[in-house]
């Protein structure tokens, strides 16, 4: 990344009772040799904060890393973190995965030409450390309609998580405002971490750009563990604010009545009115899981038809040609050798 990227990017890592996995994540920025201003959000407790400063003593030294420590929710703490970046580009990535630097630069390039896209990613790969090294490229694929209620629904019958792309900071910003005093992570994961992708469709075009961009773990601490709505018994009055919240800014975005908004909201996402209840049972049946197949068939033949030639989640082998880069290897070669993350022990050592 060039001299002048440095000073449009900020690299946020929000980290949380995970210092093995921070560790390795630093492990591989050292190795990298990025450039770019490193700011770490974390929330641990006293011992694990204590072992997180120390590995930033260590790191930062190679590369340019803030810390802050904040007794915060994940949104909060990001909304806080998001208020002070002064860079026009923001990009997250999880304590637990890593960003591929090659794949950066060409994402904020694509930005600065383009002022209506809100964000920019390439290619999500997911690694199942537990499950036999299992290598799958995540669905992802560009949103290029002008109007907001097209993107929001293409989106929503095809979802996957812009979390990690590089955003326009003051739309990320927003996007995290609007999140964190609508939404409660606690009681319900789903509906922030729809709002937050969905903010960043209806705020701009986005845009896939062919190439290995980050690797994502597969383990027993990732959050997807969690139900998707923990407080069942105010389930309907979580998803009413969800699609209050929602209905509001997709109404402002496009110029559509607010009472059309929230029916849009409803047909995409009012299945979600039981706290998933339903949709985990359906998912068991003989008829869901045709129907997924089928689902599944059209969208294959719809890849070849697309300019961004990746839609549909497929198995993906790590001597891949688009993983075959120098960094893109030294993730996959740390994240199998330290499945749970780098040892305080042996930091030194990685």
């Amino acid at each position: 990344m060039t001299q002048t990227h440095h000073d449009k990017l900020t690299c946020v890592i929000p980290t949380h009772n995970r210092p093995a996995f921070l560790r390795r994540l630093l492990s591989f920025v050292e190795q990298t040799g990025q450039q770019f201003p490193i700011q770490i959000t974390d929330s641990s407790d006293a011992a694990r904060r204590e072992e997180n400063e120390r590995a930033v003593s260590r790191f930062s030294g190679q590369c340019p890393i803030s810390y802050e420590h904040q007794s915060a929710g994940v949104f909060t703490k990001c909304r806080r973190t998001m208020e002070r970046v002064t860079t026009p580009y923001t990009v997250f990535c999880a304590d637990d995965d890593f960003l591929i630097p090659d794949a950066v630069p060409g994402c904020v390039n694509f930005l600065e030409r383009s002022p209506d896209y809100s964000c920019a990613q390439g290619a999500m790969v997911s690694l199942s450390t537990g499950k036999q090294n299992k290598c799958y490229l995540l669905t992802n694929y560009s949103l290029e309609s002008p109007n907001p209620l097209h993107r929001f629904q293409q989106f929503a019958s095809n979802w996957y998580s812009t979390f990690y792309s590089v955003c326009r900071t003051p739309l990320l910003t927003r996007t995290y405002q609007v999140v964190d005093s609508a939404s409660d992570y606690d009681r319900a994961r789903i509906f922030p971490e729809i709002l937050h992708s969905q903010m960043t469709v209806i705020l701009g075009r986005v845009k896939y750009l062919p190439g290995f961009y980050n690797l994502r773990e597969e383990h027993e601490q990732n959050d997807s563990r969690l139900p998707i709505v923990q407080d069942l018994e105010y389930r309907e009055e979580l998803y009413a604010s969800f699609r209050n919240c929602l209905a509001a800014e997709l109404s402002e975005s496009s110029g559509a009545t607010l009472d059309h908004a929230r029916a849009v909201v409803d047909s995409c996402y009012g299945y979600l009115r039981d706290g998933g209840i339903g949709l985990a049972k359906n998912k068991r049946t003989v008829a869901y899981r045709v129907k997924r197949e089928i689902t599944r068939h059209f969208r294959r033949i719809g890849d070849a038809l697309q300019t961004d030639r990746i839609l549909q989640r497929r198995r993906l082998n790590m001597s891949d040609s688009m993983c075959q880069t120098a960094h893109g290897q030294l993730a996959f070669e740390l994240m199998l050798r330290y499945p749970t993350g780098i040892p305080d022990e042996a930091a030194a050592a990685a």
